[in-house]
């Protein structure tokens, strides 16, 4: 069982690392969205987030001693990890916490900590933060390849997105719910982004059923992140969640980059965009492959 005191200080590290950024925009945006998806949790889980953000931030840590940040380093981080986040070089982090890093501590020491914040909904809230810090991963390369269909393309990075939250949450009135949020406070058009939501079964060729939707709809997926300079492995892993060799053995049918000639009629876009607000679209999806390009 995992030690909760040291649970919230991991949490505590990876928010003073966003205080690192030296950017105050991308500070907002990268707080945002986790502000977001607490909020999605209710009013209270927002406040907890509140609540140990500020206790985070300038280096506070949840009010961390050298020795539980040292313990919690030792459950949680590799020392480059731990340095990265706490703005060190590895010499530094050794220096800084020179009386405790070689030091052992004994099992009483950890197994009476305690946490600062103590209702159920604090601890729900930092299991919740930490799970998406570290799960929420997809390709973020944005790279705009001119003789691939524009709109085309936003709907498959959107698409890598909503899969990866229904991954983690499976529960669509939720990701309804985050996806709102995430348009109020950055000012985005939420009917533009929940048609596309809305619209997923078009957008993975799900619907209509027909027999060859599946594999044109992964061979638009390898052609796009060919494109963007991906590596067969790579594209096996980051986008199709496979093993490395999964385009090597088993995707004969679409492991080929689409013919010029083919490209009008295969990729193509599959939602009607009139009315749509394209910026809004390119705006929600830089936001979050930022926040997993600062590798919070």
């Amino acid at each position: 069982m995992e030690n909760k005191r040291l649970k919230e200080i991991k949490l505590g590290i990876y928010l003073n690392h966003i205080d690192k950024t030296k950017d105050k925009m991308q500070y907002f945006r990268l707080v945002n969205v986790l502000a977001s998806l607490a909020t999605s949790f209710g009013d209270d889980v927002k406040d907890a987030f509140t609540e140990i953000l500020k206790a985070s931030v300038c280096d506070g840590l949840v009010g961390a001693s050298n020795k539980e940040i040292i313990s919690c380093y030792r459950n949680y981080f590799s020392k480059n990890q731990i340095a990265k986040r706490l703005n060190l070089t590895t010499a530094g982090f050794d220096y800084r916490y020179r009386g405790e890093v070689t030091r052992e501590f004994d099992k009483d020491f950890i197994d009476n900590l305690e946490p600062t914040l103590t209702n159920k909904k604090s601890e729900f809230m930092v299991d919740q933060i930490i799970n998406f810090i570290e799960k929420f991963k997809v390709p973020t390369s944005n790279t705009v390849i001119n003789e691939l269909d524009e709109k085309r393309t936003l709907e498959i990075d959107f698409y890598l997105i909503y899969n990866k939250l229904c991954e983690l949450y499976r529960n669509d009135s939720f990701i309804s719910k985050f996806i709102y949020n995430l348009c109020n406070v950055f000012e985005l058009d939420y009917s533009t982004i929940n048609n596309l939501k809305n619209n997923i079964h078009l957008i993975n060729r799900s619907f209509p059923n027909f027999r060859y939707n599946s594999p044109y709809f992964k061979q638009e997926l390898f052609t796009l992140f060919t494109l963007r300079g991906y590596s067969k492995g790579t594209i096996g892993t980051e986008v199709f969640g496979r093993n490395a060799s999964y385009l090597y053995n088993n995707a004969s049918l679409f492991n080929k980059v689409i013919p010029e000639e083919d490209r009008a009629w295969q990729y193509y876009p599959t939602v009607d965009w009139e009315g749509m607000d394209v910026l809004s679209v390119k705006k929600f999806i830089a936001i979050l492959h930022e926040f997993i390009d600062y590798d919070v």
